[in-house]
């Protein structure tokens, strides 16, 4: 049997956390001891771990709830409105980092006083979370949607017409 203490530190959650699930019937101790402790079994254990794996995706208490309560298909439902509201969390930032790259790409092109070069500019996306494959195709990308302002893009970035060749061949556009 587990106490509270014990599943907190197994779990990294804390005291009031399990104590609020127990509140609301989501995770109720098995048995209680003479002293009116909350005893855990190994069945609680379990569906600790699968609270805690529904948390980690994301998915709301109420509807982890709910999924210990069905046994038909509504399971799927709930997991599927949640993939699709991840998805669309997912294009929207996709959207706003397109944009935002487009706001920056503009001032690299207009303004001579900016402060990317191609060092800096590789190392912001870098930063940002781009992976050297992630690097290649958004140049790919680039050049693909428009040849002249991706060169015109990477001349401002202080890359001559030699090094830009040399560029577009690593990335086989040319």
């Amino acid at each position: 049997m587990y106490t509270v203490g014990k599943l907190s530190k197994q779990f990294k959650l804390s005291r009031s956390t399990l104590l609020y699930y127990d509140k609301i019937g989501l995770l109720s101790p098995s048995e209680r001891s003479e002293s009116n402790y909350r005893l855990y079994s190994e069945e609680d254990v379990e569906r600790l771990k699968m609270i805690v794996r529904h948390r980690a995706a994301g998915i709301p208490l109420d509807d982890i709830k709910k999924l210990f309560n069905i046994k038909d298909n509504s399971v799927s439902e709930i997991l599927s409105g949640r993939l699709k509201s991840i998805q669309n969390d997912i294009a929207l930032l996709k959207k706003q980092e397109n944009m935002i790259l487009a706001v920056l790409i503009d001032e690299v092109i207009l303004n001579d006083k900016t402060d990317f070069n191609r060092t800096t500019w590789s190392q912001f996306l870098i930063d940002s979370g781009y992976t050297d494959e992630d690097l290649r195709e958004w140049h790919k990308k680039f050049e693909l949607e428009s040849q002249s302002e991706h060169r015109l893009f990477l001349n401002a970035l202080g890359m001559d017409e030699k090094d830009v060749d040399n560029l577009l061949k690593i990335l086989n556009l040319i």
